[in-house]
C-alpha cells in the first residue's frame, strides 16, 4: 500500500480538536478554514429562540419556510389557526437566524426579514438570536451557505433519504473562523458591493424586457390594460363574450386587448402543426440513461436558445421507452410546473432532444408564421399565456392545452415579422450581455468571500 493512499483509509485527529464524539464530527474538522482567524463554536453566539405559543383556532397566522441553495426565508402562506395541525409553534422575529432541519444539507439557512416579523414556524425550523457584538449576521449567513459548510451539514444529518434531519447540537458545536467584527464588516461590504452591482444589472434586464413587451404591443396594435378588475364589487358581464361557463373565466383579468390590432389576429391553433408532450423513461433502468440523446425537463428551461441540458438518454432508453426525438430548432414550452405561477418558459433547442411529460414540443406552420416571430411573441407576452390558459392544480400549476390553442396571435406580413425579429434580437443581445455580467459578479463575490475564509 502506498503512503499516498493512507489518507483515504485512516484519518487522524487530535483529541483536543474534537467537537463531538462521532465520525461526522471528526470529518467536519477537515474544513480548511483560514488559520489567521480564531475558530469559534457557533453556539457561542447563537441562543435558541424558545418563544413558543399555543395556536388559537380563530387567529390568522403567517407561516415561514426556507428555500434551498441559499434562496432565503420566504412566506409559506397564511392560515387560520383551526387549519394548522401542530398547535405549538415558534414565533420568529426579524434578524433572527433560522435553518431547516431537513434541508440544512441543501443550504436552507437564512435571516428572518422584517416583513416576516411575528410569523410562526414548527420545531423543524430551529430559530436563534444572534449576538451581533460577536458576529455580523450576514457574515454568519455567508459562512453557512458555502459548499464546505453545506457538506458539513450533510455529514451530520441522519434519517431516511428524503427526511434526513441535521443534528442541532452538532451544528452548534461546529467551529467557524471569526475575524474581528470590523474585519467581518469589511468582508461583508466587499461581498455586498458585487452582489448589489449584479442586482442593478438584473434590474436593467427587467426594464429591457418590459420595454420589449411595450414596443411589441405598440408595433402590433395590442392595447395593454393596466388596471385590475375589482372583484369585491358588483360586476356585469356580456353573455355573448363568454367563452366558457365558469366563474374563473368570468373573473379572469384581460391584460391585453386585440380590438385595435394592426394586422390579422389568428389563434395559436391556426398557426401550429404540432403540440405534444414527452415522457420520462424508467429511472430504475440505469441502462436507459447515458450519453446519446439530450432529455429536457423544466429545470433546463432557462435559456432562449437551449444549450445547457443536464440529462441524457441512451439509445436503448430512447428505443425501448419509445421516446420521440425532436430536431434542432424545435420550440419547447413548459406546460406543468410551479414556475407557471409567474412565468411561461419557452425556448428553441440547439440540439435534437427528447422531452419529459411537463413540456410540450411546438412546431409552427412556417408558411403562416415564422418560428422566431412566434417564439418572441410568446416569450415577450408570457402573462398573456398565464392569464389566458393557466390552470391551478392542488400541488402544481399547469397550462390548459385547449385554452392555449385559443390564445390570439397577431400575424403581420413576413416583412413586418422580420423587422420585429431583428429589433427584438438586438435588444436580447443586450440582455444576454447583462446576464453574463451579473452572473460573473455573483461568482466573483462568492470567490472573494471563500478566498478570505478558506485556505
Amino acid at each position: 500500500m502506498g503512503m499516498n493512499n493512507i489518507g483515504t483509509i485512516l484519518h487522524y485527529e487530535h483529541f483536543n480538536n474534537l467537537t463531538n464524539w462521532s465520525v461526522a464530527g471528526a470529518i467536519s474538522q477537515s474544513i480548511s478554514y483560514n488559520k489567521e482567524y480564531k475558530l469559534v463554536p457557533i453556539g457561542q453566539f447563537l441562543t435558541r429562540n424558545r418563544n413558543v405559543i399555543d395556536i388559537d383556532d380563530e387567529t390568522i397566522y403567517t407561516q415561514v419556510t426556507l428555500k434551498i441553495n441559499n434562496g432565503g426565508v420566504v412566506e409559506r402562506g397564511k392560515k387560520k389557526g383551526a387549519e394548522i395541525g401542530t398547535k405549538k409553534q415558534i414565533v420568529v422575529r426579524k434578524g433572527q437566524f433560522i435553518f431547516s432541519k431537513i434541508d440544512a444539507r441543501n443550504g436552507a439557512f437564512g435571516i428572518i426579514p422584517e416583513e416576516l416579523d411575528g410569523a410562526i414556524v414548527t420545531n423543524d425550523f430551529p430559530v436563534f438570536n444572534i449576538d451581533e457584538a460577536i458576529i455580523n449576521p450576514t457574515f454568519l449567513l455567508l459562512i453557512t451557505t458555502t459548499n464546505a459548510f453545506v457538506k458539513f451539514s450533510q455529514s451530520c444529518s441522519s434519517g431516511t433519504t428524503n427526511r434526513q434531519r441535521i443534528d442541532v447540537d452538532a451544528f452548534l458545536q461546529q467551529r467557524i473562523p471569526l475575524p474581528l467584527l470590523e474585519e467581518q464588516m469589511i468582508i461583508v461590504r466587499n461581498f455586498s458591493d458585487r452582489i448589489n452591482e449584479a442586482n442593478e444589472k438584473e434590474k436593467e434586464i427587467i426594464k429591457l424586457k418590459d420595454n420589449i413587451t411595450s414596443w411589441l404591443c405598440s408595433s402590433l396594435g395590442i392595447t395593454i390594460n393596466n388596471a385590475n378588475c375589482d372583484r369585491d364589487k358588483l360586476m356585469f358581464v356580456n353573455y355573448r363574450t363568454l367563452t366558457k361557463w365558469s366563474i374563473d373565466e368570468i373573473l379572469k383579468y384581460e391584460r391585453y386587448s386585440f380590438k385595435c390590432a394592426k394586422y390579422e389576429v389568428l389563434k395559436i391553433s391556426n398557426v401550429i402543426e404540432l403540440l405534444e408532450g414527452g415522457k420520462t423513461p424508467s429511472t430504475k433502468r440505469a441502462e436507459y440513461w447515458g450519453n446519446d440523446v439530450y432529455w429536457v425537463s423544466a429545470k433546463d428551461m432557462k435559456e432562449d436558445y437551449l444549450h445547457n441540458i443536464k440529462d441524457k438518454l441512451s439509445l436503448k432508453g430512447v428505443v425501448e421507452a419509445k421516446m420521440k426525438i425532436y430536431p434542432k430548432g424545435t420550440l419547447l414550452g413548459v406546460f406543468r410546473s410551479g414556475i407557471l405561477r409567474h412565468s411561461f418558459p419557452i425556448c428553441i433547442t440547439d440540439y435534437p432532444v427528447a422531452i419529459n411529460q411537463d413540456l410540450k414540443a411546438i412546431i409552427v406552420n412556417e408558411s403562416k408564421i415564422q418560428k422566431e416571430y412566434f417564439f418572441y411573441y410568446l416569450n415577450s407576452l408570457q402573462d398573456l399565456v398565464l392569464n389566458t390558459a393557466q390552470k391551478k392544480g392542488v400541488t402544481v400549476e399547469s397550462v390548459d392545452t385547449e385554452a392555449f390553442m385559443k390564445i390570439p396571435i397577431v400575424c403581420p406580413p413576413e416583412a413586418a415579422q422580420n423587422s420585429i425579429i431583428d429589433h427584438i434580437s438586438k435588444e436580447k443581445k443586450q440582455i444576454y450581455s447583462l446576464q453574463k455580467e451579473a452572473s460573473k459578479l455573483r461568482l466573483q463575490a462568492i470567490a472573494f468571500f471563500e478566498k478570505e475564509i478558506f485556505e
